[in-house]
This record gives structure tokens, sequence and C-alpha cells, in this order.
């Protein structure tokens, strides 16, 4: 019988469960305090069977504006309703597209008494989101075997820490600026452990990381003092303030979270990218010193500078494009009053804040890797045990994959 090694998944499972357990006991503390959430039973999902009318009006100057009004019948799953779908020039929220027979919708019972009465609300997306999840995991497992395992684990994890912890945390009015450090922390120390594992190599990635994300936080802090902003990003900011919480939302405290958090990803992906890189440097090279290993890193820092912050500002950009058309599209808008509204301000903030967390975390990464794998025999050891580990996983898959 073939000798299998259970120490690598042994410890595996450990951190999976001490990742678990934190994450427990961090949705405990953020939960106390927050007021129960009451069930809406007004919507409902259901699928269209057949149009029965279609009625038009139109109106205004040259009869150019419309009112459309669809009445269709909806299968609830076992039960048959009439539901209505109104689309109005007038008015410019909500889906434009009408509704044909087969497609899934929701629905909001705006009952008069005891009559129903079901109204249009959206198309059920959630379905093809699934699917397309469910491709993404299946890729990330054939192309990352192991390495894609874990890091489907850790996707899951900070997913879970930020709608299970933080947003239970703000809600039950905890401070925003502390929870958000945590969080932070949370998703870098066991991001970085489930797919780096515990080592040197990894430790170096989590200080830099940590240390980067500091630094923005304090250009964050500082650069709030002058930019002046509420945080009245959009209307629907406004209603934040007419939450059940214990305390109103600080939404000042909500872009500081949303800077952080956003450039969280980055930070952390510079910081794996230079300590790996040191690492399989102080493995190889028999005379790695402090010195020659911290300028590897600064070099190799430098060619990640430029495509890390295009990263980023493109991201927001990406996502600001709607707003920047509708300010821009203004009668005699000036690019001065573009910049200095507070939707773009956030999004050139959260660039540029960013940046200086990438900034700061290059060297710091270097430093650390550098100071810890310089002339160190053992990163070799703990080298050459990676190399081992992932030639058996290489091994294993090929002997899987043979028929």
């Amino acid at each position: 019988m073939r000798n299998i090694n259970w120490k690598e998944p042994a410890r595996t499972a450990a951190l999976v469960l001490a990742a678990v357990l934190v994450l427990w006991a961090l949705s405990a503390i953020a939960s106390v305090g927050r007021a129960e959430r009451v069930p809406n039973d007004a919507y409902t999902t259901g699928r269209v069977v057949e149009i029965l009318t279609r009625d038009e009006v139109y109106y205004g100057e040259d009869n150019s504006m419309r009112d459309l009004t669809l009445a269709f019948t909806v299968d609830l799953g076992g039960e048959t309703v009439t539901a209505t779908q109104t689309i109005s020039d007038g008015v410019i929220a909500g889906d434009r597209r009408e509704v044909e027979p087969g497609d899934r919708i929701t629905l909001m019972n705006n009952a008069v008494g005891d009559t129903a009465n079901y109204v249009f609300t959206g198309y059920v997306r959630t379905d093809a989101l699934i699917g397309l999840g469910i491709v993404f995991v299946l890729a990330m497992l054939i192309f990352g075997r192991g390495k894609g395992l874990m890091a489907m684990i850790a996707l899951v994890l900070t997913c879970a820490a930020v709608f299970g912890c933080f947003i239970p945390a703000v809600l039950a009015g905890r401070n925003i600026y502390l929870w958000t450090f945590i969080i932070c922390a949370y998703i870098t120390v066991f991001t970085l452990l489930l797919i780096g594992a515990a080592g040197r190599k990894s430790l170096a990635a989590i200080i830099g990381c940590l240390g980067g994300t500091v630094v923005a936080a304090i250009v964050m802090a500082v650069t709030d003092l002058f930019l002046h902003m509420t945080g009245f990003l959009d209307e629907n900011t406004a209603f934040l303030l007419y939450l059940d919480t214990p305390a109103p939302i600080d939404l000042r405290a909500l872009l500081y979270a949303a800077v952080l958090i956003g450039a969280l990803g980055a930070v952390m992906d510079v910081s794996v990218d230079i300590s790996s890189s040191l690492h399989e440097i102080a493995a190889k090279v028999e005379c790695a010193t402090f010195g020659s290993l911290l300028r590897s890193g600064i070099t190799i820092g430098r060619d990640l500078i430029g495509t890390m912050s295009n990263t980023l500002i493109l991201a927001y950009i990406g996502s600001s494009i709607s707003t920047v058309l509708l300010v821009a599209g203004g009668s005699g808008t000036s690019l001065f009053y573009i910049l200095n509204q507070e939707r773009i301000v956030f999004e050139i903030l959260q660039a540029l804040v960013g940046s200086f967390g990438i900034l700061s975390a290059l060297p710091l990464t270097a430093a650390v890797s550098a100071l810890l794998f310089g002339h160190r025999a053992e990163v070799r050891d703990e080298y050459a045990e990676l190399l081992e580990a992932a030639e058996k996983e290489e091994d294993h898959a090929n002997r899987s994959s043979r028929p």
C-alpha cells in the first residue's frame, strides 16, 4: 500500500478551521445590537405564461412620449396569477424591456385588502450568475488544481468576511474605521496563508500588504482633511441614513472603508509577487544576501508599479463612466466642474490612495523578504519542500487523468 503524506492536508484543514472559527467569532461580535431584519413577503418570482393585453398611450408634444402597460399571466409554481408591467418614457428607472412568455421575473404584490395586485419589478438574473460562477469555479479547479482550490476557499472566506462581518458591524453601529482594519487584516492573513502556505514567504507578503494598507489609510485620512468629502455620492447613499440602525451610519467612514477594501486586492497582489520572486531567488542563488535581494525586489517592484496602478485606475474609471457621461453631457459643463463632483473625486481618490498603498507595499515587502530570506539555508529547505509537494500534486493529477 502506497504511503500517503497527510501532513499538508492536515495543515490546510487546520488553517481553514481556524479561519472559519475566527470568522464565526467576528460575525457574532458584529451582529450584537443589530436590529432584526423583517422579511418582506410581498416579493416573489415566477415565469411569464401568456401576454393578455398591450395598451399604449401617447402624450406630450407631437405625441412623442409613450406609456405602455402589459397585462400577462405568471406561473408562481402551481398557482397562476395576473400581473402588469408599465414602461413609461417619463420614468427613467426600471427595466425597459417588455416581458415575453418564458421569462423568469420578480413580482411585488401591492395587495389592496385581500385582493392581490402583482406588479413586475425585474428579471431573475441570479440563474445566469450562478451558472457563470460554476464555470469559473470549474476553470479554477482545472487549471489551478490544489492552488485553485485554495484560491476558491480564500475567495469564499473573503466574501463571508465582508458580507457576514463588516456589513452587520456597520448596521449594528460599530466603529467603521476599526472594523475596516479588522476585515482587511483577516482577509490578508488567511488569504495569503491559504494560497502560499505558512512560511517566510507568506509572512513577508502579509507584513508588506498590511504595511501598504496602513500607509493607504494614513494617506486617505490626511487627504480627507482637504477634500471635505461628505459621503453623499448619489441618491442611494442618502437612503442609508434612514435605515433602522442603533446610530446613524457615518457616510464619510464608509468612503474610508470603500477605498481601503477596494485597494486591498491590488496591494496583496504586489506583495505576493515580490515575496514569491525573492523567495525563488534566495532558494536558487547560494550567495543571496540582504542587499542583493533588496535590490532585486526594488527592480521587480518597478516593473509592477505601472501595471498595478493602471489596474486600479482603469477599474475605477470603468465603474464611473456613466456618471462622467451624464455630467459631461450637460449643457455648458466644464472639465473643472466635472472634476469637482464628489462622485468623480471619490473615484480618483480610490485610484490614487490605492496606488500609494502599492508604492509603499513594494519596498516594504522587498525589505522584509530580504531580511527573512538572506543567507538562510532554511529557505532552500522550505523551497525544496514546496517543490516536492507541487511535483506530487502534478504526479497525482497525471495518474488520475489516465484511463
